[in-house]
């Protein structure tokens, strides 16, 4: 018996440190995204066409370093159902680190399934509550959401989360307008944020809501990239948000 607790205790305890690590380091630096406008197709020249929105015809809205905080604050809106993978990559002086984090979202739940160099882990948020566990556990560690940052789903899925850019004083915003950014027409934005002066860009999904792709510089220095693959827009299979057994 001594021992199954001592077993028990032992587990718990990575889990709580990764719970921990993605808290209060991740949130100093990383945060993320997603939003949907309709389907615009980006032109040569990396502006956009009309088209139609909402059954009626739009006329191509100038996106600019002084309007793209209206432009993402009243046009885009956070898909609230889909799956899709990103992959992260960290990078400093003397290496890197890439993972790649599978994402199912439905609603305020996401069960996010993350493939780096140690074993699978499982990160399950439902409501208020946070599941962490890895491939080949009976058990997972469990703790409660409702004390925790704003966007903690982001700060889970290692993403940066675009509303920052809203917060932003208009004069740290030093470029944006629309592009393609592998395949898919986003709204571009490059920023300085933190006391650390980090310089950001963000690739936004217009047609989707989701953030594609982000990059983040120290100076010249890049420390972090994501890039996400095409997403299903649509309700995810309701066993990634099956509840695991717990410790």
């Amino acid at each position: 018996m001594k021992k199954n607790v001592l077993h028990r205790v032992l587990l718990a305890i990575p889990c709580a440190a990764v719970l921990i690590f993605a808290l209060f380091y991740l949130s100093r630096d990383v945060e993320t995204p997603p939003v949907s406008l309709a389907t615009p197709a980006v032109s040569g020249t990396g502006e956009l066409s009309s088209g139609e929105l909402g059954g009626g015809t739009y006329l191509p809205v100038s996106v600019t370093p002084d309007t793209v905080q209206a432009v993402v604050g009243d046009t885009l809106s956070r898909a609230e159902n889909y799956s899709r993978t990103v992959t992260v990559e960290s990078f400093w002086s003397s290496g890197s680190s890439s993972e790649r984090l599978e994402c199912h979202v439905s609603g305020v739940d996401m069960h996010i399934i993350e493939t780096g160099t140690g074993p699978v882990r499982h990160t399950l948020l439902l409501g208020d509550e946070v599941f962490i566990w890895y491939d080949g556990d009976i058990h997972a560690f469990s703790g409660s959401s409702s004390a925790m940052p704003e966007n903690i789903a982001d700060k889970f899925a290692r993403t940066l989360t675009y509303e920052e850019l809203l917060e932003l004083d208009p004069a740290d915003i030093t470029d944006a307008g629309y592009t393609d950014y592998n395949g898919t027409s986003c709204i571009f934005a490059e920023y300085v944020s933190g006391g650390l002066g980090y310089t950001s860009r963000v690739y936004i999904g217009i047609d989707t809501g989701l953030l594609m792709g982000a990059e983040r510089y120290d100076g010249d220095m890049l420390i972090y990239r994501m890039a996400s693959d095409q997403p299903v827009v649509e309700q995810p299979d309701s066993s990634y948000f099956e509840r695991p057994a717990i410790s």
